[in-house]
C-alpha cells in the first residue's frame, strides 16, 4: 500500500505517522491555500490505515494544483514531477509490482 503503513516497519509505523501529522497541520496553519490543500490531501493519504493504488484518484487535485502553481514560475520542477505522476507510468510500474 502506497502509505506509511505499507511503507515503513511496524516499530517505525507509529512515529512516521505522528510527525505525518504535526507537518500537515504546521502546514495547513501556516502556508496558503493551496498548499495547505495540497498538505492536508498527502498527509490524509500516506496516515490512512488502508490506501490501494486506486485510491490515488484523491492525489489528482493536488497534482493539478502542484502543475497550475509551479508552471510558470521558478522552480519549474515540481510541475514537472506533477506532470509525471500524472500519466500512467508510475501506476503502471506500481500495479505490475509482483505479489
Amino acid at each position: 500500500m502506497p502509505n506509511i503503513h505499507g511503507l515503513v516497519s511496524p516499530e517505525l509505523e507509529t512515529p512516521m505517522v505522528v510527525l505525518t501529522s504535526i507537518l500537515t497541520c504546521w502546514a495547513i496553519l501556516h502556508l496558503d491555500y493551496s498548499d495547505s490543500t495540497i498538505a492536508a490531501l498527502i498527509g490524509s493519504f500516506l496516515c490512512s490505515y488502508h490506501a490501494y493504488v486506486m485510491d490515488g484518484v484523491i492525489l489528482l487535485p493536488v497534482i493539478m494544483l502542484v502543475i497550475e502553481k509551479y508552471r510558470s514560475r521558478p522552480p519549474a520542477w515540481p510541475a514537472y514531477v506533477a506532470a509525471f505522476f500524472i500519466t500512467p507510468i508510475p501506476w503502471l510500474a506500481v500495479l505490475m509490482r509482483g505479489p
